[in-house]
């Protein structure tokens, strides 16, 4: 994994102690690890399998997914839904880039 637990918790500035949602974000972790891996089709990727392997970039944009995702659960959104460019500039380094 590339982030644990207490840094989602952390990020969207939820007490350590409530663990109501515990399996919810743990399940937001495995779907922004696998949407990242695929978004970037990199297969160094697959190496980043711990916390401390994981470059700081590919973390940041695992938080903005999950912090999105917890947000937004539902089906449709209210407001703004523009794109946010933060993610693909985190990743962008990270693309596997083919050649057609």
């Amino acid at each position: 994994m590339f982030l644990g637990l207490e840094d989602i918790k952390d990020h969207l500035n939820i007490d350590q102690d409530w663990h109501g949602d515990d399996k919810y974000l743990v399940m937001l972790l495995n779907a922004s690890e696998a949407f990242i891996k695929a978004y970037t089709d990199n297969p160094e990727l697959e190496d980043f399998t711990t916390s401390d392997a994981t470059p700081e970039p590919l973390k940041a944009a695992a938080l903005l997914l999950i912090a999105d995702m917890y947000k937004n659960r539902e089906k449709s959104i209210s407001g703004n839904t523009k794109d946010n460019p933060t993610f693909e500039m985190l990743l962008r380094p990270y693309m596997h880039w083919r050649m057609m």
